[in-house]
């Protein structure tokens, strides 16, 4: 016996289509592996991005008759999301406090600064807790401080939590 496959069986054609069976299914699977969670992520991040949005565009048209607690709360429930919507006032000099905390997070407090966008949301960290992240999105205004009678110009940052949200 001569030729160059004599001493190895040809593989079958039932052993063939199976072999490409468990290819394909291998390389769906994997693909189905990357893609689901990118799909998901960015559906969580859109959605978080969303409500940010929406509840800022109802404070800015709130107007500022009502005292500003008020104010959050009427914005915050413009949205489905609203009750996942914390509420950071800061000062020009920096100066901030958490003026709405979340209920499911009362210890929330994201590093959120004057400077914090009032364009486009972005990524902060919790100023106590490094590896906690937020998204938030700011409005600056001018807030009337009654018991002083005074006018002051603050960045009211709203933030949502990304806990939800892996990389």
């Amino acid at each position: 016996m001569t030729g160059s496959g004599a001493g190895r069986p040809r593989a079958t054609l039932r052993t063939r289509l199976i072999g490409l069976v468990v290819a394909v299914a291998a390389a769906a699977l994997i693909a189905v592996d990357v893609v689901i969670p990118v799909t998901v992520h960015s559906a969580l991040m859109a959605g978080k991005e969303q409500t940010l949005v929406s509840v800022v565009r109802a404070l800015s048209s709130s107007g500022s008759e009502k005292p500003l607690p008020q104010q959050l709360d009427m914005a915050s429930s413009q949205s489905a999301f609203g009750g996942q919507v914390g509420w950071t006032i800061v000062r020009r000099d920096g100066k901030g406090q958490v003026a709405q905390p979340l209920t499911s997070d009362p210890s929330a407090n994201p590093a959120v600064r004057w400077d914090t966008s009032t364009d486009q949301v972005s990524v902060v960290r919790d100023a106590d807790q490094p590896d906690r992240r937020y998204l938030a999105l700011g409005l600056q205004t001018l807030l009337h401080i009654v018991e002083l009678d005074e006018v002051i110009p603050v960045n009211v940052v709203a933030w949502v939590p990304l806990k939800d949200v892996s990389d």
